[in-house]
């Protein structure tokens, strides 16, 4: 992410221009909720950034779910990714501690999910805490099974429980070209 830099808890500042990279959209304090969700306009591929993101209930993953027409897609074999098989949503991290020093850091690319006639992919990277003095990372990927229709959100949630009133969430779009 050239040109960005950005402290933790403030906005971020020099930004690159429109379609000369990633753009900035938002950024949220992560409250007490069970879910974070990010809404998708159509022409951008998106990255979701967790910045220290803690669970409620320890040793949890973190999961999405892709939106069609506003509705959140849940079936039993809607998703496929590299741990599961055939899912109701994508892992896309963990397992997570739920002490501060403790659970999610990492983004989550979400690559032309409102573009009709393509796959719905999404990969990523973290680092989370379990346990005091340790330190996981996972990589992962996954896709809608087959669905090319257009998505229009995501909403990020834990296995169990919600999230804790502590860390940040950034959103970031880049142009297709």
């Amino acid at each position: 992410m050239s040109g960005l830099q950005r402290e933790i808890g403030k906005v971020a500042k020099n930004l690159p221009a429109a379609g000369a990279g990633w753009e900035f959209v938002a950024a949220t304090t992560i409250t007490a909720t069970q879910y974070l969700t990010f809404a998708f306009a159509a022409g951008y591929s998106y990255m979701v950034e967790i910045n220290y993101g803690v669970p409620v209930d320890d040793a949890v993953y973190l999961r999405c779910q892709l939106s069609q027409a506003a509705s959140y897609l849940v079936g039993a074999t809607d998703y496929q990714d590299e741990n599961d098989g055939a899912t109701t949503s994508l892992l896309v991290g963990g397992p997570a501690g739920n002490q501060a020093d403790e659970g999610f850091t990492g983004f989550i690319h979400f690559i032309q999910p409102n573009v009709a006639a393509t796959i719905k992919r999404a990969w990523g990277l973290s680092r989370h805490g379990l346990a005091a003095n340790t330190e996981g990372k996972s990589h992962f990927g996954g896709r809608l099974d087959l669905n090319t229709t257009a998505c229009d959100a995501a909403r990020l949630y834990w296995a169990t429980g919600n999230w804790q009133a502590l860390g940040f969430a950034y959103l970031f779009r880049r142009i297709l070209s």
